[in-house]
């Protein structure tokens, strides 16, 4: 028993640390702050609403915040809080409870993409360097310590990525592996539309062969089996959507006048009302989000254009709270030392790519998928005019993490030597101080007047 608890631990150590350690830094201090900060203004009003059943309206899919108020449900959340204002005072059991679930896929992203790099191939020291980095970015840390959906969306785009290798590797369960892959996809896509480019991703490696060469017909199969279970995935939760939202609200005003009359109908069962089918409500929402989003035209003066993203140009204001002589402060910004790494990865990738025909040889074709996907989430953002904010990076920031992994297997840890060894371990060294510094500003710890006039000089830097 205990030899083989020992190889257990000798075998999974890697991610038996990187799980420890995103556990610890997404769930240390998490009810603090004890107020609302930034987008959870919306979010909580969002997740109450599963509870008193009044229609609200967001421009994304609904998923994200059914998770949130069915896990707030289960420890015994009640509506009660308005979320009226960013610091807002709310108890910290409270926002424990809410941010619990967001705190844990954040830690789970860490695993994901572990086992993304040890199912491409490569070694454990290369998927334990992704890990790290995943969990030592101190935006992806923020963004998973408040009541916030975007780590539910990447954890689930991900983990599809994840079942599409175990497809293309497998004869006997290729179907089953897709079929997760799609489930996967669509819940991906139930929170947030932009997470279309992860499909995007697996079509492309099919198409063009990554892992294996496909006919059209096998194509053609593989796609139709992503799309409806994807498909299939993303329409049910629209389904839960309008049960538990029977009563008008704050958002039925984007609503049609037929579709306010229902949720009028619903509450007041004498009123007589014509019923809209399920499929009227669901194509007329989607239309609704749609145009909302693209016809935001609102400004702010944190908003960024998705060129200054990889230069991690203007850091999202999030909250403050001065008790004389010290100021807390959170800020959305990212870890210097990973984005500008990945950045500089990017460069010297498509450097070597287009300039070195020796090096290029010694890169797989997955650099090709990598570069493709780190862009193609840049994409929608190119296009659309809207306000955007640093957060949208992050689904590029990843890939491009990955891409620092690929580089780090093929140039340093197929030679492990002693220089590459102390590199390696430098490298990470120099990865945990970056998240150190900046620490203050992404937890909100009070820090003295002259340190935080010095994080304010870093970002009017960066800004």
């Amino acid at each position: 028993m205990r030899q083989s608890i020992k190889n257990f631990f000798s075998k999974n150590w890697p991610i038996i640390v990187l799980l420890t350690l995103a556990l610890v830094t997404r769930f240390w201090n998490l009810g603090a702050p004890a107020e609302v900060v930034f987008d959870e203004v919306h979010f909580g009003k969002f997740v109450s609403a599963y509870f008193t059943g009044e229609y609200y309206f967001d421009i994304h899919p609904p998923l994200g915040k059914l998770l949130i108020a069915a896990f707030a449900g289960l420890f015994g959340f009640e509506a009660g809080f308005d979320f009226d204002h960013i610091g807002e005072a709310l108890d910290q059991k409270t926002l424990f409870i809410l941010r619990f679930l967001p705190a844990f896929f954040g830690a789970l992203l860490t695993v994901v993409i572990y086992k993304l790099i040890l199912v491409l191939g490569f070694s454990r020291r290369a998927a334990f360097f992704a890990g790290f980095l995943t969990v030592f970015d101190n935006a992806l840390l923020v963004e998973s310590k408040f009541i916030f959906t975007d780590l539910f969306f990447l954890v689930f785009g991900f983990l599809g990525l994840c079942f599409i290798i175990h497809a293309e590797r497998t004869e006997t369960r290729k179907n089953i592996f897709l079929i997760i892959a799609g489930i996967c996809f669509g819940l991906s896509l139930s929170v947030k539309w932009t997470s279309l480019a992860f499909l995007a991703i697996a079509l492309a490696a099919a198409i063009f062969g990554f892992f294996k060469k496909h006919h059209l017909k096998d194509l053609l199969w593989r796609s139709s089996i992503l799309i409806a279970a994807a498909g299939f995935v993303y329409v049910s939760v629209f389904a839960i959507h309008f049960k538990l939202l029977p009563k008008p609200g704050a958002g039925s005003a984007f609503m049609s006048q037929v579709f306010q009359d229902e949720l009028i109908a619903n509450r007041d069962k004498s009123l007589p009302a014509a019923r809209l089918s399920f499929w009227e409500k669901f194509i007329e929402l989607n239309k609704v989000m749609y145009k909302s989003s693209a016809g935001l035209t609102a400004t702010h003066p944190d908003g960024s254009f998705w060129y200054e993203w990889p230069l991690m140009k203007k850091p999202v204001y999030y909250w403050v709270k001065s008790v004389p002589p010290k100021t807390a402060t959170i800020y959305l910004i990212g870890n210097p030392v990973i984005w500008w790494l990945v950045l500089g990865g990017v460069g010297v990738s498509i450097f070597i790519i287009i300039l070195t025909r020796k090096l290029r040889r010694r890169l797989t074709p997955l650099i090709y998928l990598f570069l493709f996907s780190y862009l193609i989430n840049l994409l929608p953002f190119i296009f659309v005019k809207r306000v955007a904010f640093l957060y949208h990076y992050l689904p590029s920031l990843i890939f491009g993490i990955l891409i620092l992994a690929l580089l780090m297997e093929k140039f340093v840890l197929t030679n492990f030597s002693k220089s590459h060894r102390i590199a390696y371990a430098l490298l990470l060294f120099a990865v945990v101080i970056g998240f150190l510094i900046l620490a203050p500003i992404t937890y909100g710890l009070p820090v003295e007047q002259g340190i935080h006039d010095l994080y304010q000089r870093f970002i009017g830097f960066l800004h």
